[in-house]
């Protein structure tokens, strides 16, 4: 009875929270993102994230990232066993950090959760993730080599289809609050246009069938607006402009592309073409 009445006299903080179901998700999502397991003793793959690239791809932090990924044994290092193995000998967080030198922060991001049995998707999911992790990055690769040629503008376009269902976030400006976002690249054979029309199009081979527009897609609905192949090629050359003369595009506005700008900006710089400070 007892027990019942501090039930009712304190109510949850969170009304239908399980903890271990979102531990348990955000570790399915970690491990697909990591694909295969950082341990510092064998070589990674340099074709595989980072943990920095995994924690914007997550919108959370590199500490956090890791700590899921040790809940999942999918992170080994030898600090990370001997901070492990220390607490397991009973030492409590200020004697970890006193032995190890590491801060509070650091020394629980290399212990895992305590709490349930976290079991893995099953592995033959990573395969896809890989394929398009590996995709985008020799894109991006590309798109730097072919700076300054003639066919620069193709590879920008072949980098933004191979992003397209990628998570981005804007950045908020004035009223404007963050938004995460993905896009869908219009195609000449399903049209993706919000009235059924196909839409503009461009009709080398090397495209795809792929088109020359874009749309936003945010909470999975497609936004009615689009952005046109020729304003992405316009955000690009100037923001290629400031990183020249300024070193760093500081904001969406920069780019000259209203209404578009806010979208351009966090893609141009996950592409690696420009970035927000010197």
């Amino acid at each position: 009875m007892g027990m019942n009445n501090r039930r009712r006299g304190r109510p949850e903080k969170k009304p239908g929270y399980n903890r271990e179901a979102e531990i348990q998700n955000l570790i399915n999502t970690v491990v697909k993102l990591a694909i295969k397991p950082f341990d510092n003793q064998v070589e990674r793959d340099p074709f595989l994230p980072s943990l920095t690239e995994i924690a914007e791809d997550m919108g959370t932090t590199l500490l956090r990232v890791r700590k899921l990924l040790i809940t999942a044994d999918f992170f080994r290092s030898e600090i990370a066993a001997e901070v492990q193995k220390l607490a397991e000998q009973g030492m409590e967080i200020p004697e970890i950090m006193t032995s190890t030198g590491l801060g509070k922060a650091s020394v629980y991001s290399y212990l895992p959760y305590k709490k349930g049995a976290y079991n893995l998707d099953d592995p033959t999911l990573y395969s896809e993730q890989s394929k398009r992790y590996r995709s985008r990055r020799s894109a991006v690769a590309k798109l730097k080599e072919h700076k300054g040629l003639q066919d620069e503008l193709l590879y920008l376009w072949k980098t933004v289809i191979a992003f397209e269902g990628y998570q981005f976030c804007t950045s908020g400006h004035g009223k404007q609050e963050d938004a995460k976002f993905r896009y869908e690249v219009s195609r000449i054979s399903n049209p993706l246009t919000p009235d059924g029309s196909v839409g503009k199009h461009y009709t080398d081979s090397n495209m795809n069938g792929f088109g020359d527009e874009l749309w936003i897609v945010t909470d999975g609905e497609q936004r009615k607006k689009s952005i046109s192949r020729s304003t992405v090629e316009l955000a690009y050359k100037t923001g290629l402009k400031l990183m020249k003369t300024e070193g760093c595009v500081t904001e969406p506005s920069k780019l000259n592309t209203p209404g578009a700008g806010r979208f351009l900006y966090p893609m141009l710089i996950r592409f690696g073409i420009i970035q927000k400070t010197l």
